[in-house]
């Protein structure tokens, strides 16, 4: 009878099985939490782009309708307040921007060109006054850059001009009185204006994100100083932004500040 020759066979104990499984959890959880976080930063990037965005759009209407403060054309004419700032209870500042309108015409005498309101409406006549006013309002619970334009005989139209824009500041730039251009002062909506010329604009806008943030990549911001922290006035805080019933601190926010020149008072 012949002895068979078995081959002895180990396996993998209890313990080195828990280890191994403790092992693997550990750099599943660890591969997670990076992916979880680059995710989060990816958003909180898209977001702020998103805020820029939406700030270039918006200053870029605005100054586009700015920089025609006071134009009269060829026609001749004369606008009385081309720039007004004032404070409305409900909607907080309000800006308002006035300029006669103009047509550009071709050797045969036809139209190619006219000026337009800020919702877009073109006026093919000469020397009629369009009157573009900006304030913040809120839509559907959200807050937005709102722009209400009207003409002579026609009926007031109300455009949105940018969404997520939770504030906006407002500082008008005067120079010497009989001294040319030269930069003098600004003045806030209501404070009395100096008697010299009304030469520049200084606003300021507080936008925010359209979807929430992370929780560990929410500011600890709840106060804004729109236009420096001197200006005492252009603070906005938790209080002024509740308008949803309570301050929102999931949205990221950014401040954008700047100035324009209003080239029809005033030339270079």
């Amino acid at each position: 009878m012949m002895a068979s020759n078995k081959q002895q066979q180990t396996g993998v104990s209890l313990v080195e099985l828990m280890v191994g499984l403790v092992v693997g959890l550990l750099v599943t959880l660890a591969v997670s939490a990076l992916y979880v976080r680059a995710s989060a930063m990816a958003s909180n990037q898209s977001q702020n782009a998103e805020i820029r965005e939406n700030a270039r759009f918006a200053i870029g209407e605005l100054g586009r309708v700015v920089r025609q403060a006071a134009f009269v054309g060829q026609g001749g004419g004369n606008v009385v307040t081309p720039l007004e700032m004032r404070i409305d209870p409900v909607r907080g500042e309000m800006l308002t921007v006035r300029y006669l309108s103009n047509s550009l015409k071709d050797v045969d005498g036809d139209t190619v060109a006219t000026m337009a309101d800020c919702a877009g409406n073109s006026v093919a006549s000469q020397n009629v006054e369009l009157v573009n006013t900006f304030f913040i309002d809120t839509d559907r619970g959200v807050r937005k850059l709102m722009c209400e334009s009207s003409t002579a005989g026609t009926p007031t139209t109300t455009v949105v001009v940018a969404d997520n824009v939770e504030a906006l500041r407002l500082m008008a730039g005067y120079a010497r009185t009989g001294d040319g251009c030269v930069f003098d002062r600004y003045v806030l909506p209501g404070q009395v204006p100096p008697a010299g010329p009304l030469v520049s604009l200084r606003l300021g806008l507080l936008l925010r994100s359209a979807q929430a943030v992370p929780l560990g990549d929410r500011p600890a911001v709840n106060n804004f100083a729109l236009l420096g922290p001197e200006v005492a006035a252009g603070d906005v805080g938790a209080e002024d932004l509740a308008y949803s019933g309570a301050y929102q601190p999931e949205f990221s926010r950014q401040i954008v500040e700047t100035t324009f020149y209003l080239r029809n008072r005033c030339e270079k």
